[in-house]
């Protein structure tokens, strides 16, 4: 089989699934990642002939990809923030709008100020794309991740290794914090400058209106809330902010484009002041920042 074979193999049984410019992009993500080809090598190495083994492992690909799977999670890896994640189904894929919490958080961190030499938690860290990568920027920060999965901490623990960012990982239930506090020497008797969490935020009633690439292969644990306290984790860690940070820190939330401001009452009830909603860039209400006085 040549590479132009599988190339048409990938059109004629993908088309339907995805776009004619989805399955372009695919096409180059895959062939990039799996033959280290360039765009110009879709052409000029067209009648390259496949080694057994690239055969079988793009037909595997093609399979898990007319399945419905991501395709970050078919490849292993997403990108974030410039750097290369690897990603299991243990974890949410990072996404875009994330990336823009990430900056607003950066950009709020002077590098001369005494937060720049602080300490940051991630609560719900996942993949820990957002803890890295404000390590990653910020090195003076000392950074720690929590999630309640062992196993998205040994993918976000990967992630460091791999990425070559010393973070600090720990397992604990936030829906539990007094318990989790007095049990985790990481997080006991610690004052934090920053607090960040992409806590799960999606409604169960929304599940019909999302694709099935989505709510078929994406722990549900780290997407869905019950639609009858869809803020549980919102006020939870509204309340463990605000007896860890210290005086005029910030915590920052990532949040349903519908409950900003359930989100900023919530934050208000719990003691915090300066609060600001921001859209992301398709003008959606996306993140929220409030200050501990």
């Amino acid at each position: 089989m040549k590479v132009k074979d599988i190339i048409s193999k990938f059109r004629e049984e993908l088309v339907g699934i995805y776009s004619f410019d989805e399955l372009d992009q695919i096409l180059f993500l895959v062939l990039e990642s799996e033959l280290k080809f360039k765009r110009t090598d879709l052409v000029l190495q067209a009648d390259r002939k496949l080694h057994i083994h690239e055969s079988l492992r793009l037909n595997e690909i093609l399979g898990n990809l007319q399945r419905g799977m991501p395709l970050q999670y078919v490849l292993g890896h997403a990108w974030f923030d410039g750097m290369k994640f690897y990603v299991n189904q243990d974890v949410l894929i990072p996404r875009q709008e994330t990336e823009e919490l990430v900056n607003w958080i950066h950009s709020s961190i002077l590098p001369e100020s005494s937060m720049a030499y602080g300490k940051c938690l991630d609560i719900g860290t996942g993949s820990g794309c957002i803890a890295i990568s404000l390590k990653k920027r910020m090195h003076f920060l000392s950074v720690t991740g929590l999630d309640i999965s062992e196993k998205a901490i040994a993918v976000a623990s990967k992630n460091s290794k791999d990425l070559g960012v010393p973070v600090s990982w720990c397992v604990g239930d936030i829906l539990h914090w007094e318990k989790m506090r007095e049990e985790t020497p990481m997080i006991r008797d610690q004052e934090f400058d920053v607090i960040v969490s992409n806590p799960p935020y999606v409604m169960q009633t929304e599940k019909s209106h999302m694709e099935s690439r989505v709510t078929d292969f994406e722990p549900h644990s780290a997407l869905f809330v019950s639609d009858a306290d869809p803020l549980i984790f919102y006020r939870k860690i509204s309340e463990f902010a605000f007896h860890t940070l210290k005086a005029g820190a910030y915590l920052y939330f990532e949040i349903n484009e519908a409950k900003g401001e359930d989100v900023t009452e919530l934050m208000e009830k719990a003691g915090f002041q300066d609060i600001e909603v921001r859209k992301d860039l398709q003008e959606k209400n996306r993140m929220v920042r409030a200050r501990k006085v």
